[in-house]
């Protein structure tokens, strides 16, 4: 093995080890990232549930209302 093949050989060696860092530095960033959105979606889940929960309760108060304003109507007419 020639001086120029070794110079080679390390060469490609730390290109490896250079690559498998920047391989391991985004995988790791990424799962960072996978858990972070992960818990924003969540977040997001929960609030919409909230969200739709409110809306359905603000509907049975309007119907109820509606209800109540028709007896109302009727007893005044009627």
């Amino acid at each position: 093995v020639s001086h120029a093949d070794l110079g080679e050989m390390e060469a490609l060696a730390r290109a490896l080890h250079d690559a498998e860092e920047t391989r391991d530095q985004a995988i790791a960033y990424l799962q960072s990232r996978e858990t972070e959105l992960t818990s924003q979606l969540s977040q997001t889940e929960a609030e919409l549930r909230a969200a739709m929960e409110g809306l359905r309760e603000a509907r049975a108060e309007a119907e109820e209302l509606r209800t109540y304003i028709g007896q109302i109507e009727q007893q005044q007419h009627g």
